[in-house]
Order: structure tokens, then C-alpha cells, then sequence
């Protein structure tokens, strides 16, 4: 029988982790992997940058990215984990070959919380706008 990939070690490594985000952060930094949190509210998100600044930005960065945490209340065995370990095996490997591209790999957390709000669950109310705008308001503007 052959071994499992390193990937599903490091996924199995994950699911045990009490504290996923201190799992990642640190598992960046041993690798010598750039990253900056990009935190909003008690949501703890963090940025792998596999890109030069540029300004004027003439190229897009591609965004890779997989949420780590659970909804209150899941038991979230799994949740979007796998996700997250073939994005950690892929920053670890990217790094190996002193990749730098267009691409910034996040791992994101409460990103189900961030858009409910009082008022509804409209587009400017999803999770997914919510970061967005953080991220142009940060200056970490994606487009031409």
C-alpha cells in the first residue's frame, strides 16, 4: 500500500489543531512564508503574498482562497479544511520554488458571519463583499 500524500498528513494535522489559525500562522512562518493579517472585527484572516507590489498595477493577483473556521454550534468535522490543507501544501511548495507570480493565497475565518447583519442578507451583506471592500480599502486592490 502506498503512502497517503502529504497533503492528507497535513490535513489530518489540521483537524486535530485546537487553534487552526495559530496552526496556519505558524505553519507560514517555519516555511518562511510572507503573510499579513487582514483582520476584521474578531475575524482572524491571513494573506500568503506571492506578488511584488507594483504601482501602477498592471497585471490582476489572483486570489486563492479556503475558510478555516466553523459556524457556532457545527461540529464542522470538516467543514472547508481540505481546502485549506491543499492551500497550505500548495503556499509550502510555491515558497520551495521562490514563486513570485500574481497570486496571494488567504485563509479566512467567520467569512458565513460577516455579512449577516440586522438589515438582511443582500450582496453588499455577504461575507465575501465584506472582504472585498476590506481589501480595497487596505489598498490591496486585485484589478488594472
Amino acid at each position: 500500500m502506498s503512502e497517503p500524500p502529504r497533503s492528507y498528513k497535513l490535513l489530518e494535522e489540521l483537524c486535530r489543531a485546537q487553534d487552526r489559525y495559530a496552526f496556519i500562522t505558524q505553519r507560514l512562518a517555519r516555511a518562511g512564508i510572507e503573510s499579513f493579517n487582514l483582520n476584521q472585527g474578531d475575524a482572524r484572516n491571513t494573506v500568503c503574498r506571492f506578488y511584488r507590489d507594483e504601482k501602477p498595477r498592471t497585471r490582476y493577483i489572483k486570489f486563492l482562497a479556503a475558510h478555516y473556521d466553523t459556524v457556532p454550534g457545527a461540529v464542522g468535522a470538516n467543514d472547508n479544511l481540505a481546502s485549506v490543507a491543499q492551500l497550505l501544501y500548495l503556499a509550502e511548495k510555491l515558497r520551495q520554488q521562490r514563486y513570485q507570480g500574481d497570486l496571494a493565497i488567504a485563509f479566512l475565518d467567520k467569512e458565513e458571519l460577516m455579512g449577516q447583519t440586522k438589515e438582511g442578507h443582500g450582496l453588499k451583506d455577504s461575507g465575501g463583499y465584506k472582504l472585498g471592500d476590506l481589501f480595497r480599502k487596505r489598498g490591496i486592490n486585485t484589478g488594472l
